[in-house]
């Protein structure tokens, strides 16, 4: 069994101590944030390389706002491919 820790790479960095954990769960409306360009997610992967541990799920997937079926969804792809480059990374 593995144990993670709700939280983002900036927060963990903030902590007084070190969660004795697996991995961290991320927020998608706010971490890996679907509707941001790459060159603005690109901070937060790089927090996410650096806080050393990896980000295998992540929680809130789909804000109210956002669209998850119809022609034109892309923002919901956009996440998924994040978080999957985002384990990957940690991964490798």
């Amino acid at each position: 069994m593995q144990i993670g820790f709700c939280t983002d790479p900036a927060t963990l960095a903030t902590l007084p101590f070190r969660p004795a954990c697996d991995f961290i769960e991320g927020h998608v409306v706010n971490f890996l944030t679907p509707e941001a360009t790459d060159a603005e997610f690109a901070p937060r992967a790089a927090a996410l390389k650096a806080c050393g541990h990896p980000m295998p799920a992540a929680n809130v997937l789909l804000p109210a706002a956002l669209k998850c079926s119809g022609p034109s969804i892309t923002r919901g792809s956009t996440a998924t491919r994040r978080r999957s480059s985002a384990a990957a990374a940690r991964s490798a």
